[in-house]
């Protein structure tokens, strides 16, 4: 969740980041707007979910490939 920017490190604690605290305060549509958002701004996430959409995956073994 901190690759994608749900969570921050301060010092040695963890805390949500903005993003976060509108995600865990969202109902699932929101949520999935938040994820959605998240996941598309990282490259490699954005790839392989297109790659998914794309080839009519919803979901992903070891043994794909990309």
């Amino acid at each position: 969740m901190r690759y994608i920017g749900l969570l921050e490190r301060d010092g040695d604690n963890v805390k949500l980041s903005p993003q976060g605290r509108e995600f865990a305060a969202g109902d699932l549509a929101a949520q999935a707007t938040i994820m959605r958002s998240q996941l598309a701004a990282d490259q490699l996430y954005k790839a392989t979910l297109d790659w998914m959409h794309f080839n009519g995956k919803s979901s992903i073994d070891r043994g794909a490939r990309i």
